[in-house]
């Protein structure tokens, strides 16, 4: 969540923050999107560019969201979503824990690694785009890695700190797959995998 807090504050070298008078011309094309000309706020990284990625992360997110079977409907998703993703988002203002908690990740992960894919893809990729069959990779390993680390927080060995067995299966109950097949208290077991699977053969570039 760290990540939200800086883009609310505004902390990021995004957008606008390049055309300064002071900055150099080759530092100021920083401020437009190369893929759609547009300028590179993160409104634009996160919901509106036309380059492979943000879209269909996006997808993916609401793909496990509508297998959690929440209480609404997934929608566009806004800036202000994003911003928002740890408050409870329903129609009464209330959600059951477990999927308001599943709500916030989903949000949160998802929008980071929109971020950290357009960094790869402006700098290390030289501007080259993702394909989607990377992108969904990476999507898919990020929310099994999150879902590995709340099965190992129900551990006792972090005392106060460990997260509740009940929490955690009530944030995963009905995306996990072959969920009925495992055990009523599957934190004790490893392997659990969400039930949206990526490609095969991830190129080790990222790019298509």
């Amino acid at each position: 969540m760290q990540n939200i807090l800086s883009v609310t504050h505004d902390a990021y070298w995004t957008g606008t923050h390049w055309l300064h008078d002071s900055m150099k011309p080759e530092l100021q094309e920083r401020a437009t999107c190369n893929e759609c000309g547009k300028i590179d706020d993160f409104r634009h990284i996160l919901t509106e560019c036309e380059s492979p990625g943000q879209a269909l992360i996006w997808e993916l997110a609401g793909s496990l969201w509508e297998k959690k079977g929440g209480n609404i409907p997934w929608s566009f998703i806004s800036l202000g979503d994003v911003l928002g993703c740890g408050l409870a988002r329903t129609k009464a203002n209330r959600l059951q824990i477990g999927e308001s908690r599943l709500w916030k990740i989903l949000i949160s992960e998802s929008a980071y690694l929109i971020w950290t894919l357009r960094c790869e893809r402006a700098i290390a990729n030289e501007g080259r785009p993702f394909n989607a069959k990377v992108i969904t990779n990476k999507w898919v390993r990020m929310i099994n890695d999150r879902l590995e680390l709340d099965r190992r927080m129900t551990h006792h060995r972090y005392g106060t700190k460990a997260l509740a067995n009940g929490l955690v299966i009530h944030t995963w109950r009905g995306t996990l797959m072959n969920e009925e097949n495992l055990p009523k208290d599957w934190t004790k077991e490893s392997g659990v995998l969400v039930s949206i699977t990526g490609g095969q053969n991830e190129e080790v570039s990222g790019v298509g």
